[in-house]
């Protein structure tokens, strides 16, 4: 019946020396369990409401050993059947940490949160359903000298799946899908690193929607004093490379490249350059080839309005 117990331990009494239940097993050698909970009705199984205000050192359940583990788990939950709903379930209606994994001791090749799974299946899912939040919906934060985070794939990829995917059906007019900020002013090393080992592409960078006006698919930007380095830079370090650095493809009728110096250069610089100090004796460092016979329009255009020369050209050498 209601307010019936089949154990009820109860006292009125401020106890602050002793718990109104301790169940001990004194001998080392045992291997049964201290306590056993067996419920085959459909109730709770075990149900703990703390009603007090907790002290900075008391927990509504608390775990504890003293004892070296190495062989299994001070808290396991198992549920050993095809059931479909949750395993562990927590809810905090208040403003604290939902939960908090605190390692104090070195690991060695554990993890202070580990999820493994050996079927096919999401292991874990990060959700924020308050579209007014605000905050990061994951938060990863490293203070020591490792990886920030480490995402391993050991299986070769299914069409259509990625590594790390970012995805978005929303339309996006405030931030973009991915920032990535250095904001050490001291920091030498790059800011993002891509290394392929394999023959496919590096990057690849698929536009799919009409740009806007002053929209490009990529785009390079600084408003600081560049003195030392480029804002690009394409280098091919293999020197029996033979395919070009850099490639071109316009299938569309608008311009293939185009340079647009705004500033008036200072002695010494051009607006195109190409150099090389390196004996060329197999090819030309510059070449205009127009491939179809039937073209009528100027392999080459110059047009300058100032009163310089339209072209230069400085034969240094001794020619042959």
């Amino acid at each position: 019946a209601a307010s019936e117990y089949g154990l009820l331990v109860y006292s009125n009494a401020a106890q602050v020396n002793s718990e109104l239940a301790y169940i001990h097993q004194a001998n080392g050698s045992s291997s049964a369990g201290a306590c056993t909970i067996q419920n085959h009705g459909t109730g709770t199984g075990l149900y703990i409401a703390q009603l007090g205000t907790l002290t900075g050192s008391t927990y509504g359940l608390s775990v504890y050993s003293n004892a070296t583990q190495n062989s299994g788990n001070l808290f396991r939950v198992h549920n050993d059947t095809g059931g479909t709903f949750d395993m562990a379930y927590f809810i905090q209606d208040g403003t604290g940490q939902g939960v908090r994994i605190d390692q104090v001791g070195v690991l060695a090749s554990g993890r202070a949160l580990s999820v493994y799974s050996n079927t096919g299946q999401a292991l874990q899912t990060v959700w924020l359903d308050n579209p007014s939040s605000t905050i990061p919906g994951l938060m990863i934060v490293q203070d020591g000298t490792g990886d920030g985070i480490n995402i391993q794939v050991n299986g070769v990829q299914a069409a259509g799946k990625y590594g790390l995917f970012v995805y978005s059906n929303s339309n996006q007019v405030n931030a973009p899908l991915m920032y990535v900020h250095q904001d050490a002013p001291g920091a030498t090393s790059p800011n993002a690193h891509f290394r392929h080992d394999g023959t496919g592409h590096s990057v690849w960078i698929e536009q799919v929607g009409a740009l806007a006006a002053s929209k490009n698919v990529c785009t390079i930007y600084s408003n600081t004093v560049q003195t030392n380095g480029y804002l690009l830079a394409v280098h091919s370090d293999q020197p029996t490379t033979t395919a070009p650095v850099a490639t071109f493809i316009n299938d569309g009728t608008g311009t293939n490249l185009i340079l647009n110096q705004v500033q008036v250069l200072a002695a010494g610089q051009h607006g195109l350059h190409v150099y090389s100090n390196a004996a060329q004796v197999n090819t030309q460092l510059i070449k205009f080839h127009q491939d179809n016979a039937g073209s009528t329009d100027l392999l080459t255009y110059f047009a300058n309005d100032g009163t310089g020369g339209a072209m230069t050209i400085d034969q240094a050498g001794v020619l042959a």
